[in-house]
């Protein structure tokens, strides 16, 4: 009995090990923005802007994928309230400028896993960082606050076209206890 148990627990790790594995690079680009700015200061975000994400995948098995990767964002707000103009109306652009930075690892599992189309869902861990720039009295400010936790969530769905391209979708958002970073637009992943 011994010996049987020795030899599984010696072949587990080697079949594992045996398994093909597969690396994807996967790079987005689409709307963004950010409903809370820092401390919980509720912003009027009117104005999506774009994002530019990387990921970089590493398939353990045909389900399970783990992943790193970064996001850059921007957003439009109004810092308090919408500048009035001299005629009573308010403008329509935002008087201030945010831009976020997200660095993340995440864990996915494929709902969906087919050889060509998968749909995973995952989550992880993350930090964040935020940069704000606002006008007041005429004057520009900005703002820098340091990196701090975050758990991001992300949803991707993607059709590889040949065996190294492939198109998808990635939506989702970083959650730090509030929601910030909400997203979502085309993708395109390369497998090495």
């Amino acid at each position: 009995m011994k010996t049987l148990f020795l030899t599984l627990l010696f072949f587990a790790p080697v079949s594992v090990i045996a398994q093909k594995k597969a690396y994807d690079i996967a790079f987005s680009y689409g709307g963004y923005n950010s409903p809370i700015a820092y401390h919980n200061q509720f912003y009027d975000t009117r104005n999506i802007k774009s994002y530019f994400s990387a990921d970089f995948d590493y398939h353990l098995t045909n389900r399970w994928t783990i992943a790193s990767g970064f996001m850059s964002g921007k957003f439009g707000y109004y810092d308090s309230f919408p500048v009035k103009l001299a005629n009573g109306t308010y403008t329509d652009e935002p008087n201030s400028k945010g831009f976020d930075l997200h660095g993340y690892a995440l864990a996915k599992y494929a709902i969906l896993a087919k050889p060509r189309l998968s749909l995973q869902v995952g989550t992880g861990a993350g930090f964040y960082s935020q940069r704000l720039e606002y006008t007041y009295e005429g004057n520009t400010y900005e703002a820098s606050y340091a990196a701090e936790f975050e758990v991001p969530v992300s949803v991707e769905g993607y059709y590889f076209m040949s065996e190294k391209i492939g198109f998808g979708l990635k939506a989702g958002c970083f959650v730090q206890p509030e929601i910030r970073g909400v997203h979502i637009g085309p993708q395109i992943r390369l497998r090495l």
